[in-house]
């Protein structure tokens, strides 16, 4: 089998980027297993796991990537799956200084395969892993929708999301099969949630045109879009798009290993930026595409220059859903970094 992609994050990453405090708003907790993660999962659930069980082919396009989050959700059946993904994550954010974060679940992901899990159970715990880390890292969690099961797994999904609410779910996602199955299906779905006030995010433009991402704001309400990268085909759109707000949360390896920008020097980050569109850095599924936020950052600051990154710094503080006082927080602890880089 061909080698498991690599974006090398362990190359060197300059001292102040590593120290800094960061917001990642735009990574899938699923996504975040990595080969040694599958491996503890499979112990717990005292199976034997091949050496190679995720070093399948080499992830080139969107459909493979689908297939890798599905492969890992297989073994993502007890809530202590969950506590033990949660902590590693948690681990990790201390280590990159991530003070603030919102993480996408896909519970239809693995309720698909495990139809027996106990939801509740699963965001209880999640719950009580990441109250262990509050003081060094505040999460609060997204439900991400899986647009190709359908609308009516969808209703499903939301349900959980208003039910889940007391668990530090604060919001809706929209993720999966962009291209068969549009924005227009889920409208209703929004909307219930808009009237419930939860918050709304929706991936789009990530393997689709700009349509997709227009469909995703003016449809569906979305207040921040994931990748949103087919906006830069469309100008007006984006110039539009920018003059209301709109943030796009951009993640440069997921982009390139899922094929669907060449290469990082052709993502059109820049070309949103210049438009006046709010940009973010998430890593996405740092456990898939074998990366981290702060190597995601760094790879930003080097294409484009330490200005351009701080913006998207400080871009990632005012895009949280986090309160006034909470984001006043955050901007200060950001600022102080700065002042001593």
């Amino acid at each position: 089998m061909s080698e498991l992609h690599t974006a090398s994050p362990t190359s060197v990453v300059a001292p102040w980027l590593s120290s800094i405090p960061k917001v990642n708003l735009h990574c899938h907790l699923e996504g975040t297993v990595d080969r040694r993660l599958l491996g503890l999962l499979a112990e717990e659930a005292g199976e034997a796991l091949p050496a190679d069980a995720i070093a399948q082919e080499r992830i080139t396009t969107f459909t493979e990537f689908l297939a890798r989050f599905r492969d890992i959700c297989r073994h993502l059946a007890t809530p202590q799956a969950f506590a033990l993904i949660a902590r590693a994550w948690c681990e990790g954010a201390v280590r990159e200084r991530i003070r603030y974060a919102e993480l996408f679940v896909a519970p239809a992901a693995w309720l698909r395969l495990h139809p027996s899990i106990d939801v509740r159970a699963v965001f209880e715990v999640l719950a009580v892993t990441f109250a262990e880390y509050r003081q060094a890292v505040e999460v609060h969690l997204l439900v991400d929708i899986t647009r190709n099961f359908g609308v009516e797994q969808a209703e499903k999904t939301l349900d959980i999301a208003l039910a889940m609410r007391d668990c530090g779910v604060i919001g809706l996602g929209l993720g999966g099969d962009e291209i068969d199955y549009p924005a227009a299906l889920f409208v209703e779905t929004y909307a219930r949630a808009r009237r419930a006030d939860l918050r709304l995010v929706a991936h789009a433009g990530e393997t689709a045109g700009a349509a997709r991402v227009a469909e995703a704001y003016d449809l569906l309400g979305a207040e921040r879009i994931g990748h949103g990268i087919g906006i830069a085909e469309d100008p007006r759109l984006m110039q539009r798009l920018a003059a209301a707000g709109c943030v796009l949360e951009q993640a440069p390896t997921s982009n390139e290993v899922t094929g669907v920008v060449p290469d990082f020097a052709d993502h059109p980050m820049g070309r949103c930026v210049e438009a006046g569109l709010r940009v973010v850095i998430g890593d996405d599924d740092p456990g898939i595409f074998d990366t981290t936020l702060t190597h995601e950052l760094m790879r930003v600051s080097q294409r484009f220059g330490e200005a351009f990154l701080r913006d998207r710094l400080f871009d990632a503080v005012e895009a949280s859903f986090a309160p006034a006082w909470r984001r006043a927080e955050l901007r200060s602890e950001l600022l102080t970094a700065l002042a001593q880089r």
